[in-house]
């Protein structure tokens, strides 16, 4: 598992569609969590791809049914859940904004944290108020996601709440602030 882990993991710069089905199979068929998760991270690539219209609509029809298989079966374990939710987010469809809004409702953390990072990679205004909310959030994780979405998302208005996260006691939050003033820049954030 750790060897097909690390070669999933490995493959994080490769665009090309050789690799889509190989990993559907992964995300599908693996015995271990931990690679069907990883296989769920790498798939991300190629929703965000589709979005730019750098790979045909066919595989980002077969990405989406099995990212959407992943999140909707109760039997999966959580964090391969949470992975196909971060990884279809970037998708702008009614159902992934449904899976982003019923994550976050849940009362399962490792599912919260995946819907503030997936409200990120959606790049969307409409979940500003919500990651406005986890920048003060009692859990270093979630102001980490939630710093790292206001630079995804880019509105300028976010800066003040950011520079507040500058003096975070949790160093990765600080350090994700600080990557998201630099993301959206301009006067305000120098």
């Amino acid at each position: 598992a750790d060897v097909r882990l690390e070669s999933v993991s490995g493959l994080w710069e490769h665009e090309q569609s050789d690799i889509i089905d190989p990993l559907l199979h992964i995300l599908e068929r693996d015995e271990d969590a931990g690679v069907r998760a990883e296989a769920a991270l790498a798939l991300g690539r190629f929703v965000v791809l589709a979005e730019q219209g750098k790979i045909s609509e066919r595989y980002l029809a077969r990405i989406e049914a099995a990212l959407r298989r992943v999140i909707e079966n109760g039997d999966e374990v959580e964090e391969v859940c949470g992975r196909a939710l971060e990884a279809a987010g970037a998708h702008d469809v009614p159902w992934v904004r449904q899976a982003i809004s019923e994550a976050y409702e849940s009362d399962v953390f490792r599912l919260k944290v995946s819907a503030v990072h997936a409200m990120g990679r959606s790049c969307e205004v409409r979940w500003l108020p919500l990651v406005l909310r986890e920048l003060t959030s009692d859990e270093g994780e979630l102001r980490y996601e939630a710093a790292r979405a206001c630079g995804s998302i880019g509105d300028e208005s976010v800066i003040p709440n950011l520079v507040r996260l500058v003096v975070d006691p949790d160093e990765e939050a600080k350090q994700a602030a600080i990557h998201a003033l630099g993301e959206i820049g301009g006067r305000q954030s120098r």
